[in-house]
């Protein structure tokens, strides 16, 4: 086992998986074996990785480190949050003192939409440590998901008066901020984000969100600053298609015609964005710039016309 471990560490899966089935192969009882064989099939045989599981469970009934090993493959591989959530709960009537676990659990309550339960899981995980901002963000989001705004911002104040320099918190009050139509807080939020994030990809996300903000604001020449810096990130994706199209409309919005005309951005993903809104009219011709073609629009200046967006529901 110990020599397969440091193959894997190597990522030298042939050798690794070779000497966790010897150990199987002395010792036809050793669960923690089929715990190592198990990891390896996750992705091209999931049903000999549970099989595994089941395997090692029958073996060490007792081990709560066993459940949890099954728990997190049911959560992640299959989904199955109901045979999730079992595992978790066993490993914790074994263990009462295996924490962690509560989170995992907690997580596979709300993708079950059982806010409540998973909230209850946070209580406990605070309760545990209430000087750790992680399960203040978690509860967090797990507030926002279910609706209860004033409750998730709070919990992301207090995550970051423990965590000051966590973007992250920062950018998910500033959503719920955004949301309530509170634009001055969430720019401001945004704006702390976006001083925070090292990456030089992160902060795309954080400048869309407050383009947006500067958009209901009608502050235009913010809002297309913003936007525009999204374009310059270098982030490929469907973020960078609607920064082109949201940058067009706030050139339209503030009756610069000239630049709002074009929208430059694969031609699919705009059209399919774009024509959900009847405010938009295809031009039916192209405009070819290095080999290649880019849709033209027009914006019809009957209506102001709102930011699309991609923001998390």
């Amino acid at each position: 086992m110990g020599r397969g471990r440091v193959y894997q560490i190597k990522d030298d899966k042939t050798r690794a998986i070779a000497d966790y089935n010897r150990a199987v192969d002395v010792d036809p009882d050793y669960a923690a074996a089929y715990i190592a064989i198990s990891s390896f099939y996750h992705i091209s045989n999931p049903d000999q990785a549970v099989a595994a599981y089941n395997k090692a469970v029958s073996l060490d009934p007792d081990n709560a480190r066993m459940y949890y090993a099954r728990g997190c493959f049911y959560l992640y591989r299959y989904r199955d949050w109901d045979k999730a959530i079992a595992d978790y709960t066993q490993a914790l009537r074994l263990d009462p003192n295996f924490t962690s676990v509560y989170s995992w659990r907690a997580e596979a309550y709300a993708q079950k939409n059982d806010y409540d339960r998973a909230i209850a899981d946070y209580d406990r995980l605070i309760s545990i440590d209430p000087g750790d901002g992680t399960w203040y963000s978690a509860r967090g989001n797990t507030y926002n998901q279910k609706g209860d705004y004033n409750s998730a911002i709070r919990d992301y104040t207090t995550a970051i008066r423990f965590s000051p320099d966590d973007a992250s918190d920062y950018e998910s009050r500033g959503l719920i901020y955004y949301d309530i139509g509170d634009y001055d807080r969430a720019i401001a939020d945004y704006t702390q984000a976006i001083r925070l994030y090292h990456d030089p990809f992160l902060p795309a996300m954080a400048y869309t969100f407050r383009g947006d903000a500067y958009a209901q604001k009608k502050d235009y020449d913010r809002t297309i600053t913003d936007y525009t810096n999204v374009i310059n990130s270098g982030f490929n994706g469907m973020m960078t298609t609607d920064a082109y199209v949201n940058r067009g409309i706030a050139y339209y919005n503030k009756k610069d015609y000239r630049r709002a005309r074009f929208v430059h951005a694969p031609l699919g993903t705009v059209k399919s964005r774009l024509f959900q809104h009847s405010d938009y009219q295809f031009l039916g011709g192209y405009r070819q710039t290095a080999g290649i073609f880019t849709p033209m629009f027009v914006l019809s200046p009957m209506y102001p016309l709102p930011s699309i967006s991609r923001r998390p529901s």
